[in-house]
């Protein structure tokens, strides 16, 4: 009896032991991921998103149980806007965008993801403007996708309608309420990120379909005692929009159309960027460029933006670009909305500064200042400013 005694004491010693490395493997696990999830909130704190970050954090496993499987997140911002445009009368405009998701772990390696927004129906912006006698305003659909993390570590797809995968330094390209519908593949490890998206824009009855197919590749290095840089490269190929109507609603938004209102060149895009991180050696300051040239347009094939970025405060953010959009250089309907009227064939300045004032609440003024139609030799002044109150949940 004595034995059998010592026995059960040394046996619930050695669980003890086995659940302790356990526990310390848990410990420090939830140590890297902790670490991650820092860096990432350090990174949006100063107004910036590392791709290979991002990867890292979104390889992280879920647990497919529990109180976290679904979660619900949101935000509302009042937007002040005033638009100045040369030879029209000033306007000023009360604005609210409303946002609703729900997250759903389905299991360890799959996410599902659902968010309702105000705004109408146009696919740069989810804006609603005040002021039509208390009105009902509309809300829609903005996501719907399935995201999976595939056995191969930073491997990860997904489908539906969701946010841009690819890395966008200023937004030329993309506006940044622009929500792909298709499917993208994206695969970061180390230093490197890589993204392919398939991208439907038109589905058409009668005529053949129109849709985007792109690739991103990036690289990110941290040097020793020195800055961190980003360097990488897009190409993005449409087919069937030489000769057919603009997309969404008719408007070309600044892109060169036929004497039938039809789209005048087809859209072939090659796009380069680059970033440099200043805060690893002691000076809160990011800078960017960006190139972008359609290679099947005209003489207004091109566009770039050049910036900074800074945090000289805890709490205050600082932000300047200067970019000059042609004509043809992208797609109107996808290109940035605020800046100038929402059209190609633009340039200008704009100026940002933003402040935190508690967890979740933030006040942003944005300064834009800019020329349309300078490519005709008859540009037209556009100032328009921005007072935003945004609050997240």
């Amino acid at each position: 009896m004595r034995y059998g005694a010592w026995v059960a004491v040394l046996a619930l010693c050695l669980s003890i032991q086995a659940g302790a490395g356990e526990l310390e493997g848990e410990v420090s696990e939830l140590r890297r991921q902790v670490a991650l999830l820092t860096a990432r909130l350090d990174d949006l704190e100063r107004g910036e998103v590392s791709p290979v970050r991002e990867a890292a954090v979104s390889a992280v496993p879920r647990k497919a149980s529990g109180d976290g499987r679904i979660r619900i997140k949101g935000d509302f911002r009042y937007r002040h806007d005033y638009i100045d445009v040369e030879g029209l009368s000033t306007r000023n405009r009360q604005r609210v965008r409303a946002r609703i998701g729900v997250l759903a772990d389905v299991r360890e390696d799959v996410q599902a993801g659902l968010q309702l927004a105000s705004g109408p129906s146009s696919p740069r912006t989810t804006n609603q403007t005040l002021g039509n006698a208390a009105s009902t305003k509309d809300i829609g659909l903005d996501l719907a996708y399935v995201t999976w993390q595939s056995p191969i570590v930073g491997l990860a797809f997904t489908g539906g309608k969701f946010k841009n995968p690819l890395h966008r330094p200023a937004p030329l390209v993309w506006d940044s309420d622009v929500n792909p519908e298709g499917i993208a593949v994206h695969y970061g490890r180390g230093e490197f990120f890589a993204t392919a998206m398939a991208f439907w824009t038109v589905e058409r009855s009668s005529a053949d379909d129109s849709f985007m197919i792109g690739g991103q590749l990036g690289w990110q290095h941290a040097f020793d005692g020195g800055p961190e840089v980003l360097l990488g490269t897009s190409f993005y190929e449409y087919t069937d929009i030489k000769g057919a109507t603009p997309l969404f609603d008719g408007n070309p938004r600044g892109n060169s159309v036929d004497a039938a209102g039809n789209y005048l060149f087809d859209f072939r895009q090659l796009e380069v960027f680059g970033e440099v991180d200043l805060g690893s050696v002691g000076v809160p300051l990011s800078l960017f460029g960006q190139y972008v040239k359609n290679t099947e347009a005209g003489s207004l094939d091109q566009a770039f933006a050049v910036g900074a970025r800074g945090s000289p405060l805890e709490r205050l953010a600082l932000a300047y670009t200067y970019r000059d959009v042609d004509a043809d250089a992208v797609l109107g309907i996808f290109t940035d909305s605020d800046f100038g009227v929402g059209f190609t064939d633009v340039s200008g300045h704009t100026f940002e500064s933003s402040v935190d004032i508690t967890d979740g609440v933030a006040v942003k003024l944005t300064y834009f200042k800019s020329e349309t139609g300078d490519s005709t030799g008859s540009g037209t002044d556009v100032d328009r400013v921005f007072l935003d109150f945004t609050f997240k949940y």
